[in-house]
C-alpha cells in the first residue's frame, strides 16, 4: 500500500472517538500526490531497458508526501521523558 494511502487511512480509522489520541502521534500531510508515469519518464524508460535485457525490475510509482517535522525518539534522553512515550507506542500497536 502506498504511504499517502496508509496514512489516510490511518487517519480515517482514527477518526473513531475514541481512537482521536493517535492523530497526537501521527504528522499532520501538507501534501500528497502521485507523478503519472508517461513514455518519456526514466522508470518507464528503465523498466523497457531491463525488461528487454531479461531482468527483472520493480515498477514504482514517484510520490510526494510533504509532512509536519517530528523529532527523533533519540531526543528523549532521560526515562521521564521516554517511558510515556514508549507506552504510548506500544497503545497505538496494540490498542
Amino acid at each position: 500500500m502506498r504511504e499517502g494511502h496508509m496514512l489516510a487511512r490511518i487517519i480515517e480509522c482514527a477518526s473513531i472517538p475514541e481512537y482521536h489520541w493517535v492523530l497526537d502521534h501521527l504528522p499532520k500531510i501538507l501534501h500528497y500526490e502521485e507523478l503519472s508515469r508517461n513514455d518519456r519518464d526514466l522508470q518507464t524508460r528503465f523498466a523497457k531497458y531491463f525488461k528487454e535485457k531479461n531482468h527483472e525490475y520493480e515498477d514504482r510509482v514517484l510520490q510526494i508526501l510533504v509532512m509536519t517535522e517530528l523529532f527523533p525518539i533519540t531526543d528523549l534522553t532521560t526515562t521521564d521523558l521516554l517511558a510515556p512515550v514508549i507506552k504510548r507506542v506500544f497503545k497505538c500497536e496494540y490498542p
